[in-house]
C-alpha cells in the first residue's frame, strides 16, 4: 500500500515537472490566454493531488506504527 501512494507520488512528480517545462514552453510560444490558463489549472490540481498523496502516505504510515504497537501490547500479555 504504502509503496504505490509511493509510485503515486513519484508519477505526480514527473507530471509536474513536465508542466512546469510547459510552463515555460507556453511563454516561448505565446499560447492564448485560455490555453496557458488550462495548462495553469492542472498545475495547481496536481500540486493539490500530490499534497494529498503525502497527507494519505503520513497517515498510512501512523497507522502501521499504530497497529505495530498494538501488536506489541497483545504479545507482551
Amino acid at each position: 500500500m504504502i509503496a504505490g501512494l509511493i509510485s503515486i507520488a513519484i508519477c505526480i512528480g514527473i507530471i509536474y515537472f513536465f508542466l512546469s517545462l510547459g510552463d515555460k514552453v507556453n511563454r516561448t510560444l505565446n499560447l492564448s490566454h485560455s490555453q496557458y490558463s488550462t495548462i495553469n489549472n492542472l498545475k495547481e490540481e496536481i500540486e493539490r493531488l500530490s499534497n494529498q498523496v503525502n497527507q494519505l502516505e503520513s497517515i498510512l504510515i501512523n497507522q502501521t506504527l499504530k497497529n505495530e504497537e498494538l501488536k506489541q501490547l497483545i504479545n507482551d500479555n
